[in-house]
Protein backbone atom coordinates (compact mmCIF):
# COMPACT_ATOMS: atom_id res chain seq x y z
CA UNK A 1 0.00 0.00 0.00
CA UNK A 2 1.43 3.69 -1.16
CA UNK A 3 2.13 6.47 1.46
CA UNK A 4 1.52 9.96 -0.38
CA UNK A 5 4.66 11.66 0.79
CA UNK A 6 6.99 14.30 -0.87
CA UNK A 7 9.87 11.83 -1.01
CA UNK A 8 11.06 8.29 -0.89
CA UNK A 9 12.18 8.65 2.16
CA UNK A 10 9.16 10.35 4.09
CA UNK A 11 7.36 7.62 2.32
CA UNK A 12 9.30 5.02 4.52
CA UNK A 13 8.84 6.86 7.07
CA UNK A 14 5.43 6.82 7.45
CA UNK A 15 5.08 3.30 6.35
CA UNK A 16 7.56 2.26 9.75
CA UNK A 17 5.53 4.43 12.04
CA UNK A 18 2.32 3.00 11.06
CA UNK A 19 3.31 -0.72 10.97
CA UNK A 20 7.03 -1.22 12.11
CA UNK A 21 9.22 -3.60 10.24
CA UNK A 22 6.99 -5.68 8.25
CA UNK A 23 7.42 -6.35 4.96
CA UNK A 24 4.35 -8.40 4.00
CA UNK A 25 0.67 -8.15 5.34
CA UNK A 26 0.72 -11.37 7.24
CA UNK A 27 3.61 -10.20 9.15
CA UNK A 28 1.17 -7.30 10.73
CA UNK A 29 -1.31 -7.66 13.64
CA UNK A 30 -5.05 -8.17 13.43
CA UNK A 31 -5.95 -4.93 13.83
CA UNK A 32 -3.47 -3.31 10.87
CA UNK A 33 -4.34 -6.14 8.34
CA UNK A 34 -8.05 -5.09 8.88
CA UNK A 35 -6.88 -1.50 8.42
CA UNK A 36 -5.20 -2.39 5.48
CA UNK A 37 -8.19 -4.18 4.33
CA UNK A 38 -10.84 -1.30 5.17
CA UNK A 39 -8.38 1.28 3.19
CA UNK A 40 -8.25 -0.88 -0.06
CA UNK A 41 -11.73 -1.42 -0.48
CA UNK A 42 -11.96 2.27 0.42
CA UNK A 43 -9.87 3.42 -2.56
CA UNK A 44 -11.79 0.77 -4.79
CA UNK A 45 -14.75 2.08 -3.97
CA UNK A 46 -13.71 5.53 -4.87
CA UNK A 47 -14.71 6.53 -8.55
CA UNK A 48 -10.90 6.94 -10.54
CA UNK A 49 -10.89 10.29 -12.48
CA UNK A 50 -10.57 10.34 -16.13
CA UNK A 51 -7.24 10.33 -17.85
CA UNK A 52 -6.27 13.55 -19.81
Amino acid sequence: MGFVAASADQALEAKQAAYGDAQFFDQLSGDHQLEVIEICAARAEKPSEPEV
